[in-house]
This record gives C-alpha cells, sequence and structure tokens, in this order.
C-alpha cells in the first residue's frame, strides 16, 4: 500500500510539475504575443501591482523596466482625478462582475495626460481570481481627429448658416446632360424648389433655366469648358416653380480630376432680378432723356431757321429785321 501511495503521490507530482510547464510555456507565448502589439498589453496582481507589460508600455508611458522591476502600481498610470473611479472598477472586475471597456484620462511619467481606453478580464486559478489582465488602446489621434471634425462640422454649420441666411445659392453639378444637382443649398426654396427636387433627380437644372436662354449658357459652359477656364461668369434668366421669371448672377468653378478631365461645376447663384430691372429701367430713361433733347434741340434749330427765314423777307422789302443774330 505505501508503495502504491508513493507512487501516485509521484504521479501527482509529476501532473503537477507538467502542468505547471505547459502553463509556463502558455505565459510565454502570450507574452512574446503581447510585445508585437501596439497597444499597450498589462497583467496585475489583487494588489493592483503590474506584474507584467508589455514593450509598448514603455514607449506610451515612459517609464523603464527597471521601474516596472521596482513596482509600479495600475492605479498610478491614471491622472489623480481618475484614480478612485479606476480603484472601483478595478474591485468590481475582482468580484467577478464583467465591465464594459472604460475611458479614462491617463498619466504618463512625466505628468503628462492623454486619453485611453481600458478593457480587462479577470485571470483565474483553480476558479479563484488571482488577477486582471488588459490592453490599453491611446486614443490620442482617435481624439485629435475627432476635435478636428468637430471643429469642421462647428465651420461647415456656420459657413451653411451664413449661406442659407444670404442670397446666394450654392450649387455642385455634375459634368453630364442637363447638369444634375449633387449639392445644393436650403434657401433655394427662395425659387420654389426644395433642395430634394434636385438631390433626387426630378429636376435637373436645365430644366429650371429659361427655355430661350438655355443654348447659350450651354454654349458658354462648353467654350469656358474647352478653353481650360477655371472659372466664368454668366447672367441668363431661370423659371421659378410656379413660373415666375428671375433674372441671375451665375459664378461657376470647373472642377477637374488630376488627369485634366472635367467631374463637376461647382457654382454661386444670385438673384439680380431688381437690379436688373433697375438697370432696364434706367436705361430706358436714358433713351427718353436723349430723345426729348434731340426734339428740343431739333426745335431750336427749326425756330432759328425761320427767324433767319422772317429777317429776310423783311429785308427784301427794306425793312429792319425783326431778330438779332
Amino acid at each position: 500500500m505505501r508503495g502504491e501511495d508513493h507512487s501516485a503521490k509521484s504521479r501527482a507530482s509529476s501532473n503537477e510539475v507538467q502542468a505547471g510547464r505547459v502553463h509556463a510555456e502558455s505565459e510565454r507565448r502570450f507574452h512574446d504575443l503581447a510585445d508585437l502589439l501596439p497597444q499597450v498589453v498589462f497583467e496585475m496582481d489583487a494588489t493592483g501591482r503590474l506584474t507584467f507589460v508589455n514593450r509598448n508600455a514603455y514607449t506610451v508611458f515612459g517609464y523603464s523596466e527597471d521601474d516596472f522591476a521596482r513596482g509600479v502600481n495600475a492605479v498610478q498610470m491614471l491622472a489623480p482625478a481618475e484614480r478612485a473611479r479606476g480603484e472601483e472598477n478595478i474591485k468590481r472586475v475582482f468580484s467577478g462582475e464583467l465591465r464594459k471597456p472604460d475611458s479614462y484620462l491617463a498619466q504618463r511619467k512625466d505628468g503628462e495626460t492623454f486619453p485611453v481606453m481600458i478593457s480587462s478580464n479577470p485571470i483565474e486559478r483553480n476558479g479563484k481570481i488571482i488577477g486582471l489582465r488588459g490592453i490599453i488602446v491611446d486614443l490620442t489621434e482617435i481624439k485629435q481627429i475627432q476635435d478636428r471634425l468637430q471643429r469642421e462640422s462647428e465651420r461647415r454649420e456656420k459657413l451653411e448658416f451664413i449661406v442659407v441666411n444670404s442670397p446666394a445659392v450654392a450649387f455642385l453639378w455634375r459634368a453630364a446632360e442637363g447638369w444634375p444637382v449633387e449639392y445644393v443649398t436650403e434657401n433655394v426654396r427662395q425659387f420654389g424648389y426644395e433642395p430634394d427636387d434636385f438631390l433626387s433627380g426630378r429636376i435637373s437644372y436645365v430644366d429650371v433655366i429659361h427655355p430661350d436662354d438655355r443654348e447659350h449658357v450651354g454654349d458658354d459652359v462648353r467654350k469656358h469648358t474647352d478653353s481650360g477656364d477655371r472659372d466664368f461668369s454668366q447672367v441668363y434668366r431661370i423659371l421659378t416653380q410656379d413660373g415666375q421669371l428671375r433674372w441671375i448672377d451665375d459664378r461657376t468653378w470647373i472642377r477637374r480630376d488630376p488627369s485634366g478631365v472635367v467631374t463637376h461645376y461647382q457654382g454661386i447663384v444670385i438673384d439680380i432680378t431688381r437690379e436688373h430691372e433697375a438697370q432696364e429701367a434706367f436705361e430706358q430713361k436714358t433713351k427718353d432723356i436723349e430723345m426729348v433733347n434731340h426734339m428740343a434741340i431739333g426745335r431750336e434749330m427749326r425756330i432759328i431757321e425761320l427767324k433767319r427765314e422772317i429777317n429776310a423777307l423783311l429785308e427784301e422789302q427794306g425793312r429792319s429785321p425783326r431778330y438779332a443774330g
């Protein structure tokens, strides 16, 4: 019996040794793999002490291998204002609560802070949680991109507000038959149309140009396109949704791809109906004045001629001229 007990203990001991070797080999492979990742990978024990970090942790947090060898607490790598929340979340994971990734403000060794996303899971051994293993994603670039996009969005909103509340309607036309509209500002409603009338393709831009102007507008576009011009302007008539005539000033820029092929036309369309009508009224008034002046001058010349004729008749009769000069 003693021999059997000794043999059983020997086998058990051998199994434990073998299991330990397998575990150690598994840990080594995990650590080797972790060193290849661009994120920070860490392991910590129940006290919060970091027991492993991959090589990228040295670069991201500015600590050396000696620093980690001497002992660094995981919470120490968070900004002071975040540490209480970090400790509370660590306790929750150790209690078996599953946690979603959390965003924190981390802190480098030199005190610089930066945004991160931390995801962690418990390390279990023999059914007991002995530590945590997790990954830290540096969100600095993502945050910079988000901030840049936010600023761009705010600028676009401000520009959109300015354009929508101005008389200028912005268009982006595709360089195709009928000049399909790919973008138009909401203030196109001043002409009675909804933006979706154009964007859906129900109406192409050429449809709103006055029939008598379509040919010369098209010829002008082709002329400037073929000449390699970057921009041009036109004045022509369009019809509103209810059929009213409007004069517009169209200022267009030609967009080309890297090979020089025209892909789009983008432009600003401004309603100049009042200005055009005022100019026409001014020109008509000028013509009327010129005509009156011409008539007045002609009348004065005729009066002078009549006076001369009367003087000549009086002289023939031997009488004195009635009119001087």
